[in-house]
């Protein structure tokens, strides 16, 4: 057998609460069990100091790979990250690593100097010197492969590269919940009435208004926000004045599983305009949030924005599709799914689709398909 090696490089910093550092760790994982020899590349927080034991945990993965940490610099940090992967990259074996990433930058020069390149791709924001740099990475013999997280980033890519035939379509992915047994973590609502969750960030897009509005048109029920930093939540809550709303903040991966299997319903009301942090590029066009294939491992019933690109996962028989932004169509949903035997059949379909298609286990194999014997 031909022993690979897999350096998957990222300019991340690590511990963070992003969903890209923590996409990164659990893709890290379900890599190395395919192979021996995996090392993850990024930066050390400031902020948070951890030792490196702590940072896998703070994730909830095994240290099965290394992690290579770099400090970080007090400016020009794109510039020092290349300059330094380049330098570190050149004294490894060309034959034997693949180079896996999506900074654009560092799997170029990667690929320059000699080494086989997978890139992945969350968007296709325009830039000419973007598309300038992809287009003499594409036409190298030592690509391997372009990997995007939706049909539609497919899509705009193929309009735009006519001739691309190195490009495949990888959903994001979550972890398969080991079966629940824990049960000491603190639930504010003692009522025995529908439950219903919204698990991550508190950015604009993500529907927050609706939750809010939904949950005081339907006092009966109890609406759970588990995420989100300090100030957003303060600004929601004043929005809010709800009984029935809780806000739990942020939470740790390790707790996640156990706080969804609380819930009875869980909500992904993404809005048509959808923004990530510090950001208000709209990136609602290509996603993969990985909060909807958590949602599918849980075993719950889902009621999502009907979006195209979330019908590429999502369809009638596996959730409840709605109007982004109509709160009536929301509180119809819910009312819908008071009949037990309805959420239990929409959850139990949400889970086999992920079982078979959406474990970061699956989204390894098959982006490394070909390349193990």
């Amino acid at each position: 057998m031909e022993d690979i090696r897999i350096i998957y490089i990222s300019k991340a910093t690590f511990p963070n609460k992003s969903a890209h550092s923590i996409q990164l760790m659990k893709m890290t994982r379900a890599i190395s069990k395919l192979y021996s020899n995996v090392i993850l590349v990024g930066f050390k927080s400031k902020l948070v100091r951890m030792q490196e034991k702590e940072i896998y945990e703070s994730y909830n993965v095994e240290p099965t790979f290394k992690l290579k940490l770099l400090k970080t610099p007090k400016r020009g940090i794109s510039f020092y990250y290349e300059i330094y992967i380049l330098i570190w990259l050149f004294f490894k074996s060309r034959s034997k690593h693949i180079i896996y990433g999506r900074d654009l930058n560092s799997i170029n020069f990667a690929s320059i100097l000699g080494f086989r390149v997978i890139l992945e791709s969350h968007d296709f924001f325009y830039s000419k010197a973007r598309r300038s740099i992809e287009q003499k990475l594409f036409n190298r013999k030592n690509f391997l492969k372009l990997v995007v997280i939706s049909k539609s980033l497919q899509k705009d890519y193929l309009d735009f590269f006519q001739h691309l035939n190195k490009i495949e379509v990888h959903h994001d992915a979550a972890d398969v919940v080991n079966e629940i047994i824990s049960n000491d973590i603190s639930w504010p609502s003692t009522r025995q009435t529908l439950q219903i969750g919204y698990f991550g960030h508190l950015y604009k897009g993500r529907g927050i208004e609706i939750i809010i509005e939904t949950a005081k048109a339907l006092e009966n029920f109890d609406f759970h926000i588990i995420g989100g930093n300090s100030s957003d939540i303060e600004k929601y809550k004043r929005l809010s004045l709800s009984n029935n709303l809780y806000f739990h903040g942020f939470k740790e991966q390790k707790e996640l599983s156990i706080l969804r299997s609380k819930c009875d319903i869980l909500l992904m009301p993404y809005q048509k305009k959808l923004s990530i942090y510090n950001s208000d590029l709209n990136i609602s066009k290509w996603m993969s949030p990985m909060k909807l294939f958590e949602y599918m491992s849980s075993k719950k019933a889902i009621i999502s924005s009907d979006l195209p690109v979330l019908r590429e996962i999502l369809n009638d028989s596996n959730s409840i599709l709605v109007n982004p932004d109509n709160v009536s169509d929301w509180v119809n949903a819910i009312v819908l799914l008071s009949d037990k035997e309805l959420r239990e059949k929409l959850a139990h379909n949400a889970y086999k689709d992920f079982i078979n298609k959406y474990t970061w286990t699956k989204r390894a194999e098959n982006i490394f398909n070909g390349f193990i014997e």
